[in-house]
C-alpha cells in the first residue's frame, strides 16, 4: 500500500511552515497499522528526502515548477522501494547546444526562437547557437522542400539576384539582433550542383558564428530504385564534398539512411569518423527524428573528432533537454568529466 497525500507527514519542518496536518502523529500511526510501506507528498517545494519511520518509508517530492526542475523516479520491486532524485536541467558544466531552429523554418512547429532561448538558459544549457535552413530561407516553401535546387542551379542564382534573397537578409537582420555572450548565429546548410555549398556569395561573407553541413538530400539517389550499396556510396561521396567547405559541424549523420528506410551502414562508421578528423569538422550528437549510435561516437571520439551536441529544436518541447545525449556519449564511454577536452564549443 502506497499513501499519497499533499502536505507533507514526516519528519516535522520548522515552526515557519504551516501546512503540515495537526494530527500528522495519528496518520503516522494509521499508516503503520495499515501496512503502508511509503508515503509521499509534495507542496514542500525543498522537498525531503526518504526517510524510514516505524516501517514506513517517507519522501516529500520536490518542485517541479523550480529550477533546476526536480523530480523523483521512484521504482517499486516487491516491497523494497528505490527512489531517483532527477532534475530536468542540467548540472553539468560545457553543455553548448549547436543547432536550434527558430520561427523561420518551415519544418518548425511550436519552436518560438525567444521562448528557446529562455528554456535553454533555464535547462542549464551554457550556450546556445540559433540556426536556420539555408534552403529553407532562399525558397519559398513547396520549393524549398521539393529539393528541385539541389540539381537545378538556375533556381539558387535567380533568388540570389534580388535584393532580399528570398528571407535571407530579413534572417541575417533577425540572427544579429539576437547574438550575445550566450547566443550564437549561424546557419545549417546543403549542397547543391554537384558539391557546391547552397550559399550565396553575400552569404559566405556574413558574421556566421557557426556553419553546419547537412545531408538531407543526396543528388543522384531515387527512393525505391537506388540499392543500398549506391546509395552509401553516393552518401560518402557528398560527405566528402561537405567536408572540404567552411563547415563546423556535420548534422546527424546517417539520418539520410534512417530517413529512406535503408540499412544504417556501420561499416561506414570508421569512414565517416577520418573524414572528420582529417578535416577538423565536428560530429553532431543529435536525437530530434534520430538515434545516435554510441559506437559511431566512440570511433570519433578514439580519432580526436570533437562532439558537439544539438537539440536540432523544431518544437519547444525538445529545447535545453540533454539528457539523451548524456546518456549516449556515457554508453560511448565519455563521461561529464572529459567533456572540457572532447565537447565542441563555439
Amino acid at each position: 500500500m502506497i499513501a499519497i497525500q499533499h502536505p507533507p507527514i514526516y519528519p516535522a519542518i520548522d515552526s515557519h511552515y504551516p501546512y503540515r496536518p495537526t494530527n500528522a502523529s495519528d496518520i503516522i500511526d494509521s499508516f503503520q497499522k495499515a501496512g503502508v510501506i511509503l508515503s509521499l507528498s509534495g507542496h514542500f517545494h525543498k522537498g525531503q528526502k526518504a526517510r524510514a519511520h516505524e516501517g514506513v518509508l517517507y519522501h516529500t517530492v520536490p518542485a517541479l515548477c523550480e529550477q533546476p526542475f526536480r523530480f523523483s523516479l521512484i521504482h517499486l520491486k516487491g516491497t523494497r522501494v528505490e527512489i531517483e532524485e532527477l532534475s530536468l536541467a542540467m548540472q553539468i558544466p560545457n553543455i553548448v547546444d549547436v543547432h536550434c531552429h527558430t520561427e523561420h523554418a518551415y519544418c518548425g512547429t511550436t519552436i518560438n526562437t525567444a521562448s528557446g532561448i529562455a528554456l535553454s538558459q533555464a535547462m542549464g544549457v551554457s550556450a546556445l547557437c540559433v540556426i536556420e535552413h539555408a534552403f529553407q530561407l532562399y525558397f519559398e516553401k513547396s520549393r524549398a522542400m521539393g529539393a528541385k535546387w539541389q540539381s537545378d542551379p538556375s533556381l539558387a542564382e535567380a533568388v540570389w539576384a534580388t535584393p532580399e534573397r528570398g528571407r535571407m537578409s530579413a534572417y541575417q537582420r533577425f540572427a544579429k539582433s539576437l547574438r550575445s555572450p550566450f547566443v550564437k548565429i549561424g546557419l545549417e546548410v546543403d549542397l547543391y550542383d554537384n558539391g557546391k555549398l547552397l550559399l550565396a556569395a553575400k552569404d559566405i561573407d556574413a558574421e556566421w558564428d557557426i556553419l553546419i553541413g547537412a545531408v538531407h538530400w543526396v543528388q543522384g539517389y531515387v527512393h525505391g530504385q537506388t540499392s543500398q550499396n549506391d546509395a552509401e556510396r553516393l552518401f560518402i561521396r557528398d560527405v566528402e564534398r561537405l567536408v572540404e567547405h567552411d563547415i563546423d559541424v556535420l548534422a546527424h549523420p546517417f539520418r539520410f539512411f534512417m530517413r529512406n528506410h535503408l540499412e544504417r551502414p556501420k561499416h561506414l562508421y570508421p569512414v565517416v569518423a577520418g573524414l572528420l578528423a582529417d578535416s577538423g569538422v565536428a560530429v553532431e550528437v543529435n536525437f530530434h527524428t534520430y538515434r545516435p549510435d554510441p559506437d559511431f561516437i566512440r570511433q570519433c571520439a578514439e580519432k580526436g573528432v570533437k562532439i558537439a551536441l544539438a537539440s536540432d529544436t523544431h518544437d519547444l518541447a525538445e529545447a535545453g533537454e540533454f539528457w539523451p545525449h548524456v546518456n549516449v556519449l556515457k554508453q560511448a564511454g565519455i563521461t561529464p568529466k572529459m567533456y572540457s577536452d572532447l565537447i565542441y564549443s563555439v
